[in-house]
């Protein structure tokens, strides 16, 4: 019941973004010990001539209930404010909202990896893998310039940088304000 009134305090919470991430973690690993709990505690087994009361173990439907849904509520708050956060944050330096951002950096990420693999290739390499009769030698020739792949990474790699620490700045000084 103590657990109850916990969660039923409704108060005005000012967190950063990261704060509010950390508390939406914190607030599933509350759930998920409580369901835990609830697993092992809302059944039970004895025999036929133990006394019931003594063995039955602290449980209370309701109240575990009423505490699973409030948490649930408070992860649905906070990752509500979270998301109007996102779509109505703009990022100058990027001219796009905090959310666009979001979804560009694993584009840049994924972009990151495609490019080291093209830079990393030899213009010109030996193609063992069929060879044929007689004394003819296949190469398999890149049908790009490797060094502009490199240049290509290098100005992903800084780029993505640059989106991730926009990113963490927004994250640890913007506060968002939720009623939990």
């Amino acid at each position: 019941v103590n657990q109850v009134l916990k969660y039923r305090r409704e108060k005005s919470m000012k967190y950063t973004i990261s704060e509010a991430a950390k508390q939406i973690k914190l607030l599933n690993y509350e759930k998920d010990n409580l369901l835990q709990k609830e697993a092992m505690n809302s059944t039970f087994v004895a025999a036929t001539t133990e006394n019931l009361e003594e063995l039955r173990p602290e449980y209370s439907y309701d109240d575990t209930r009423r505490v699973v849904e409030d948490i649930d509520q408070k992860i649905r708050k906070l990752r509500n404010a979270i998301n109007v956060f996102n779509i109505s944050t703009n990022v100058e330096e990027f001219a796009m909202t905090l959310d666009q951002l979001l979804i560009y950096i694993p584009q840049l990420s994924a972009k990151k990896e495609v490019l080291q693999g093209l830079m990393s290739r030899q213009e010109k390499v030996r193609d063992n893998l069929f060879n044929r009769a007689g004394n003819i030698i296949d190469y398999r020739y890149t049908n790009y310039d490797p060094k502009e792949a490199e240049k290509d990474y290098f100005s992903v790699v800084e780029e993505l940088g640059k989106a991730q620490t926009a990113v963490d700045l927004i994250n640890n000084t913007a506060t968002i304000e939720v009623d939990i």
